[in-house]
């Protein structure tokens, strides 16, 4: 027997509340603000009841086109990518709770060339352990900052480039070409193991080497007509030597065919090694998990709409896990159907 999650909204973004095999649909506490009685309802929306707080430092930039993912470090800082006219993609950091904003080192990575700089931000994650670690993705690699953004490097530049496009040596934003959205790492999550050594991991979709221009011709696809590289999930041991990036093989999962649109660690992760993945194959859509064994997926819950018929997504939200995890193995998520 196997878990299903329902669709709350007909269209568009759709919130889900995914739970353990166990425990059936047992409805979750609603944490304050705003304490509701959910009395066995699981299909419908509940209101929030928040309160406001002072204002802050707001401003307006017309050099500002586009406001993408933002997320807080333990002490409280915030970062915020934001695109701007010039085409650039920049991220910011706010030391006084949004009230003013500094830009960071991030447009000051060579990605491809001293003219070509990281895109827009995909995702981003701060470290749990330290507050000036902060870890984030344009879709093509991942980045990683340790002095609070002033400076950003490559997480495994090489070995990604090898794992994603081919041993050719091509810049992966030039040669990759994904199905549905050109980015091709889908999102990202930090954890730590018990020695607070970090493990990235990533989710892909399924894409086409093709460079006719770059110069990396022996990575040319060639017309194929299906994608060469497979959706997947990775991992790297940053601590390990040479660190390098590892798939898990979600193309054993179902048979393969499957895009991973989020990927997140479980809080004990230390102890369970879990990570779970909202997989698609734009058929159905599935949050599935992994105890770190290559190929060793295992389902967790199949999203459905009106309770009986499997649905595509093609976008996912993060992963939340609250903090009663552990006892109730609830987790939420949300996606955009196709």
């Amino acid at each position: 027997m196997r878990n299903k999650i329902h669709k709350i909204l007909g269209v568009g973004l759709t919130l889900v509340i995914a739970m353990a095999l166990v425990m059936g649909f047992a409805a979750p506490v609603a944490a304050n603000p705003g304490d509701y009685d959910f009395d066995g309802k699981i299909n419908e929306w509940v209101p929030f009841q928040f309160v406001e707080g002072e204002d802050g430092g707001w401003f307006f930039d017309r050099n500002i086109y586009e406001v993408r993912e933002i997320t807080e470090a333990i002490n409280g800082d915030l970062y915020v990518c934001v695109g701007i006219t010039d085409l650039s993609y920049h991220i910011f950091k706010s030391t006084d709770g949004a009230r003013s904003w500094a830009d960071t080192g991030y447009d000051d990575v060579e990605r491809c060339g001293t003219t070509d700089h990281p895109g827009k931000v995909v995702d981003m994650v701060c470290s749990s352990i330290d507050e000036d670690i902060v870890y984030a993705t344009d879709g093509f690699y991942v980045y990683k900052t340790t002095d609070g953004g002033d400076t950003w490097d490559f997480i495994a530049r090489d070995s990604l480039e090898t794992e994603l496009g081919g041993d050719c040596g091509c810049c992966l934003s030039n040669c990759l070409s994904a199905t549905h959205d050109n980015e091709v790492i889908t999102s990202l999550d930090v954890v730590y193991n018990a020695d607070d050594n970090p493990f990235v991991y990533i989710g892909t979709r399924a894409h086409d080497i093709d460079d006719d221009t770059g110069g990396c011709t022996e990575c040319d696809d060639k017309g194929a007509s299906s994608p060469e590289v497979p959706g997947d999930v990775y991992y790297i041991g940053e601590a390990g030597y040479p660190a390098n990036w590892t798939s898990l093989n979600l193309t054993c999962f179902h048979g393969g065919g499957y895009d991973a649109l989020a990927v997140g660690c479980a809080p004990d992760w230390a102890d369970t090694h879990q990570t779970y993945v909202v997989a698609t194959n734009y058929t159905d859509t599935w949050v599935v998990y992994t105890t770190g064994t290559i190929c060793g997926w295992y389902e967790f819950a199949e999203l459905e709409w009106d309770c009986v018929n499997s649905f595509p997504s093609i976008f996912a939200s993060r992963i939340a896990f609250p903090d009663d995890w552990a006892d109730t193995e609830t987790l939420f998520v949300g996606v955009v159907d196709y």
